[in-house]
């Protein structure tokens, strides 16, 4: 009779594989309770959601009520880029009750990362400029926008017309 060290592994590699089995389904659970708690719990203050059943008329026009009006994001980031052009998303976002405190401070950063190379220039520094009207803007600094080069590609090489 000969020594076989697979007749002992067996029973040790099932019950290994058991043991992962286990801590990895005790890990996906936990992970399913932590999310279900933060679901259940205390809403945000800022938090404009209504839970479902309390959703009557009234309570609709005020979570409504509570939006910046259409169109009103952009004219106050033009603002903004006007009197204090070359700063970032966040002096900006803390700029913005000096102009309207319906807009919420994370609609300026999507704004701007939304128009980028359209509307609005980031150079390396992640400051932000207007595109046009401002000489800071283009004055030997790149952007981190493949839009923006794109634009100012014509400048530099010409473009189809003045070949």
């Amino acid at each position: 009779m000969s020594f076989d060290p697979k007749s002992l592994m067996g029973d040790t590699v099932a019950q290994f594989e058991a043991l992962l089995k286990a801590a990895y389904d005790k890990g996906v659970q936990d992970g399913i309770d932590r999310i279900a708690q933060l679901a259940r719990g205390p809403q945000a203050a800022h938090d404009v959601r209504v839970p479902d059943e309390k959703l009557t008329p009234d309570a609709i026009r005020r979570v409504v009520e509570r939006r910046a009006p259409r169109g009103l994001v952009p004219k106050v980031v033009a603002a903004m880029l006007r009197d204090y052009p070359g700063k970032t998303i966040t002096d900006y976002e803390q700029l913005l009750n000096r102009y309207d405190g319906q807009v919420s401070a994370k609609s300026i950063g999507n704004e701007l990362r939304r128009h980028e190379g359209r509307k609005y220039r980031r150079n390396e520094d992640g400051q932000w400029f207007p595109m046009s009207g401002n000489k800071e803007a283009g004055e030997g600094r790149e952007t981190n926008s493949p839009a923006s080069d794109a634009q100012t590609q014509g400048a530099h090489y010409g473009t189809a017309l003045d070949l």
